[in-house]
């Protein structure tokens, strides 16, 4: 027997046109006359539904034996949970292959049919037209097919993930700027995602060790993503001078739409980033000698630094940055200090000769300290770290002092000389 086979696509929450197999000859034929459910004909991956159906026989002959299979050849993700094969009775009872009499499905007669369904993970979403399979024995007992196709929405929703993080640098230290933080979503769901935006929830971690490197570098536009697709998410962060080496938990926030509505969504995901340790120097104590510092003087300054960060310093030396602007000649610019372990302090002495005719005031000298990283933990590192040291330069100077006490010094030998000629004077 010659089978035809007629798709039917049945529209969200109306029933449409139902596909027919059809035969020259009076044989039995069925048509869809009422589908209940699933709801709008349609069905989430991943989840089940009952499929319930309503089948007419249209044409002159009967039906004897009539046996309905779901996609018997497993053509679409749509699945029968039970037995994929059932016998049909005027009851719309499931019966055993063994029983050997079912009631003849007679012109205009309508039976019904069950199955309960399930939509595989990961389905695409679209209508898939599923082969509803009839086959039945007619008056002279012959075997006849017929093949009708169910049309079931199978339809999902966008689900992102965090698929990758990368940084540049890749090793990220304290005191770093302008990280740039590349973080990969996917669309794991079965449906196209829109106005995907990703922001870092820097705010919320309470050690503050991160920031916005600039105005909205913590946010990110990604637009549209289809199913399967991946798209990066750029941003740029500054960490804390002082931040603990460790590994840290970034909250990330991504808000989307569906793209055939407007239901909106909204998740939290997590990334880890490793800071590792790092040297940091701050000035703890200055000295100059003599202790007060005059136009014309030479000066031998102290300069104490302490490594206030969390890896030990390697090769620590301390160099003075000449500025013509400040009216100092330096004899020894650069000091090496060695080794310095977290807490631990080191002094460096630098000597230099203030400009006779220097302003009394405040002078900001510029240090720059370099250190190499911790070799013992593979760090071969350079770092280096700009500072300042305050130089007061007094009022006067030594060479004006010492003239000011020889004036003093030689009128009050005048008056005293002049004081006992006129004591003789009176005599």
């Amino acid at each position: 027997m010659k089978n035809l086979l007629l798709c039917i696509t049945l529209g969200l929450g109306l029933l449409g046109l139902v596909g027919l197999g059809l035969t020259h000859a009076v044989e039995a034929e069925f048509y869809i006359t009422k589908i209940t459910s699933p709801e709008n004909l349609q069905i989430a991956p991943g989840e089940t539904a009952l499929l319930n159906i309503t089948l007419k026989n249209l044409r002159p002959n009967f039906a004897l034996y009539l046996k309905a299979s779901l996609d018997p050849d497993d053509t679409t993700p749509i699945d029968a949970l039970g037995p994929a094969t059932i016998w049909v009775t005027k009851k719309a009872k499931q019966a055993q292959e063994s029983q050997q009499y079912f009631g003849a499905v007679l012109q205009g007669e309508e039976v019904g049919i069950a199955f309960k369904i399930y939509a595989k993970p990961g389905a695409e979403e679209k209508v898939y037209q599923v082969p509803l399979v009839l086959t039945w024995k007619n008056e002279k007992l012959q075997d006849v097919t017929q093949t009708i196709c169910v049309g079931i929405l199978i339809k999902g929703k966008p689900t992102l993930q965090i698929a990758g993080v990368e940084t540049d640098p890749i090793e990220i230290r304290a005191g770093d700027n302008n990280v740039k933080l590349k973080i990969t979503i996917q669309n794991i769901g079965e449906a196209e995602a829109k106005n995907v935006k990703a922001k870092l929830l820097l705010d919320e971690i309470k050690t503050k060790t991160f920031k916005p490197s600039y105005s909205k570098s913590d946010q990110a536009f990604i637009g549209k993503l289809s199913k399967d697709q991946t798209q990066e998410a750029t941003f740029y962060i500054d960490i804390n001078q002082t931040a603990k080496p460790g590994k840290y938990k970034l909250p990330i926030e991504i808000t989307y739409e569906e793209n055939n509505n407007n239901n909106s969504y909204k998740t939290i995901k997590t990334i880890e980033l490793l800071v590792e340790p790092k040297p940091y120097f701050t000035i703890t104590k200055t000295k100059t000698k003599p202790e007060k510092a005059y136009p014309g003087n030479d000066v031998i300054l102290y300069l104490t630094i302490k490594n206030i960060g969390h890896e030990k310093a390697e090769n620590v030396d301390l160099r003075i940055v000449r500025d013509a602007s400040q009216p100092f000649t330096f004899d020894t610019r650069s000091d090496y200090i060695g080794t310095l372990n977290p807490k631990e302090e080191g002094t460096a002495l630098i000597k230099f000769n203030i400009d006779k005719n220097a302003l009394a005031k405040e002078y900001n000298l510029k240090i720059i300290v370099r250190a190499t990283g911790d070799s013992e933990i593979g760090d071969t590192n350079v770092y280096t770290q700009t500072l300042k040291a305050p130089i007061k330069v007094e009022e006067g100077g030594g060479e004006s002092r010492i003239k000011y006490a020889l004036i003093v010094l030689v009128v009050a030998i005048m008056i005293a000389i002049l004081g006992k000629r006129f004591i003789k004077t009176k005599e």
